[in-house]
């Protein structure tokens, strides 16, 4: 009994002359890539998104101040190479279409929402009914999910509007949202088969409208294309993966950092691996950097 208690008092004090940290080295998942500069000075790189052709697409913010936000359209390698503008402009998120022929970009004003093809160059301006605040596509139809603002009013809601920027129907009302942040991405998503709506620890019906309330799952999130019921999201820094059938959830162990924020993820076209957007919580101002989790277990 002395022995543990004497255990317990020097891992005490270990801890407050370590500033209230564990007297133990983080460790980083071996599997973990950066794929982005880790320049400190560069602009933050958020939103990465995999191609189904093994490119990942992201946003660049055109200064280091500007974090998350305000950014051209970069193309790069899951391993690195290539690492390309293919837009500039200054965009506040992205969206891929399910067949790999569109990109979509929410720009940094709010104003309507412009379709790209993947080599950057403009197809047409979609005006929307609401503000888009961020923005999904579908996983199987060419149209565009985005969670917007009413322009004559302060309630919120899902809406939807297809690629030809046609019939942009409100799928649910929302009321008051407090406490977006339009720096934060990937909030929300629409189940593979469109029945489903994720946001803010609740699961919508878009049939019934009933609800289900997963405590601690708010987001960045990603509804899998392979498996209706799993959900991959960020908490703490790390990635989990949950079965919201049974609230079973595993861990990845992808925090790059011991102490850290994801802003943004996407799964690879297999679901074996992830990209995502990180910055370190220790010290001052960073920068957001992608990153890969291959071939998870």
């Amino acid at each position: 009994m002395h022995k543990i208690k004497l255990f317990l008092m020097i891992n005490f004090l270990l801890v407050i002359n370590l500033n209230c940290k564990w007297p133990w080295k983080f460790k980083r998942n071996p599997n973990l890539v950066q794929i982005t500069s880790p320049d400190p000075d560069i602009p933050s790189s958020f939103c990465p998104k995999w191609h189904n052709s093994n490119r990942i697409y992201y946003l660049k913010s055109n200064h280091p101040a500007y974090g998350p936000q305000n950014g051209s359209v970069w193309c790069v390698e899951p391993n690195g190479a290539n690492n390309r503008e293919i837009c500039s402009g200054s965009f506040d998120d992205l969206a891929i279409s399910p067949d790999g022929r569109y990109l979509a970009v929410l720009p940094h004003n709010n104003k309507d929402l412009k379709l790209l093809d993947t080599n950057g160059n403009m197809v047409r301006n979609l005006s929307t009914k609401a503000i888009p605040f961020f923005i999904q596509f579908s996983k199987t139809e060419p149209k565009i999910y985005y969670l917007g603002k009413e322009r004559e009013a302060i309630s919120y809601g899902l809406y939807s509007i297809n690629i030809e920027g046609e019939n942009d129907t409100l799928l649910l009302r929302m009321g008051g949202l407090s406490g977006l942040d339009p720096l934060e991405k990937g909030i929300f998503d629409v189940s593979f088969d469109g029945l489903n709506f994720f946001f803010r620890e609740t699961l919508y019906s878009l049939i019934t409208k009933a609800k289900r309330y997963f405590k601690n799952v708010k987001g960045p999130l990603q509804f899998s294309k392979l498996n209706k019921d799993l959900l991959l999201y960020s908490r703490k820094g790390d990635i989990y993966i949950i079965n919201l059938s049974n609230g079973k959830e595993q861990c990845l162990k992808a925090k790059p950092w011991e102490e850290c924020h994801t802003n943004s993820l996407c799964w690879s076209p297999d679901e074996k691996s992830v990209v995502f957007s990180s910055v370190t919580t220790e010290g001052e101002f960073a920068s957001y950097y992608i990153w890969v989790l291959k071939n998870y277990d």
